[in-house]
């Protein structure tokens, strides 16, 4: 049995028996961890505030063979707003799910740990438009579990793309950006503006310190939501059951 102090997210919990929990962390020195809360659905227990979803914290865990023992926690950030506001509370949930669907258990990367804390500051701080947050950290945490899109070269010719006018296709399933020759030999493409993948790129080397001042255009966002949403399917295999929950926040808004 091995003792490990770390700062972690709640990703989510489960219960489990009549008073413990099943933490689920992304941490900052072992990446993704489950642990047992013992008592911590108890009203007075000492570990309630620091197991609720979205909570930064510090915790001294035991590990072992089986399920980890989580014996101590200390609230570092409570991210409060996010659990008050329906729709920054489906965002966060997005975020967070996206992450526990796709990380592996105990595999370290501690910038990630730092883009998905810097993701939930900002919608917690609400001075960077939530559909950005959201499109910025999907594509962090792409490249993180090395699904990073092809977007210079055409799938099929290895053409530069920006030689050839722009990408005016993308293929979720091959994953990167086709040229208008070789898009009809191909199917499942989406077609979309030259600016897109350019806007990719430069949110791919975009600081989220910088996220505030970052030009993004409505109908560009609005593809690149699309793009993502198909392309992060084809990659996990799967689709947040979150995201379907924000989609009808997101549409009652609009209507």
């Amino acid at each position: 049995m091995a003792l490990i102090r770390t700062d972690g997210l709640v990703l989510r919990t489960r219960d489990l028996g009549e008073a413990d929990k099943v933490v689920v962390l992304f941490t900052k020195d072992k990446g993704k961890m489950e642990a047992a809360a013992r008592g911590a659905r108890r009203a007075r227990s000492a570990l309630l505030a620091a197991t609720q979803p979205f909570t930064l914290g510090h915790y001294l865990i035991f590990t072992n063979r089986s399920l980890h023992n989580l014996s101590q926690g200390q609230l570092l950030r409570s991210f409060r707003r996010l659990r008050e506001d329906l729709l920054l509370l489906a965002e966060a949930s997005y975020i967070t799910e996206l992450t526990d669907i796709g990380w592996p258990l105990e595999e370290e990367d501690e910038d990630t740990f730092y883009a998905l804390l810097a993701a939930l500051d900002l919608l917690d701080c609400g001075a960077v438009p939530s559909a950005l947050v959201l499109r910025w950290y999907e594509l962090q945490l792409m490249r993180a579990l090395g699904f990073l899109p092809e977007l210079d070269y055409c799938l099929d010719c290895r053409q530069p793309l920006v030689a050839m006018g722009g990408a005016e296709f993308f293929d979720p399933q091959g994953g990167g950006g086709v040229c208008h020759r070789c898009a009809p030999h191909r199917t499942g493409c989406l077609r979309i503006s030259r600016d897109l993948l350019p806007t990719m790129r430069s949110l791919l080397s975009t600081a989220s310190d910088n996220l505030a001042s970052f030009p993004a255009g409505g109908a560009v966002m609005g593809q690149l939501e699309e793009l993502m949403a198909s392309f992060i399917k084809e990659r996990l295999e799967r689709e947040p059951n979150s995201r379907v929950f924000l989609q009808a926040l997101l549409n009652k808004e609009v209507k």
